[in-house]
């Protein structure tokens, strides 16, 4: 009768059982204790991916990823004007330009 011999990364140890585990990015069996939770920046926190991962394949955090704070809006002023500048009146009242047909 052949024995049990896992695959991978796991340790079978008869006097302390533990489950095993598949890691979900190299697909490779560990011990469950042994992989951790895959995590990412979402908005100003981090948060779990729900993916768990080996000791090699689980990475720090990109806190390039992290969404960068915006300054708060200006206050509005009342009566707003816009920029540009409306036509002024032609300097002498009496021209008319010429209609073209």
């Amino acid at each position: 009768m052949g024995g049990f011999a896992p695959k991978g990364h796991a340790r079978l140890d008869p006097q302390r059982p533990s489950a095993f585990a598949l890691c979900d990015t190299c697909g490779f069996l560990f011990l469950h204790r042994d992989l951790k939770w895959k995590v990412e920046w979402t908005g100003n926190e981090i948060r779990r991916t729900g993916f768990l991962a080996c000791p090699t394949c689980w990475d720090h955090p990109n806190y390039t990823l992290r969404a960068k704070p915006l300054p708060p809006d200006p206050v509005p002023i009342l009566n707003p004007r816009g920029t540009e500048q409306k036509a002024t009146p032609p300097a002498n009242p009496d021209f008319v330009p010429p209609k073209i047909p």
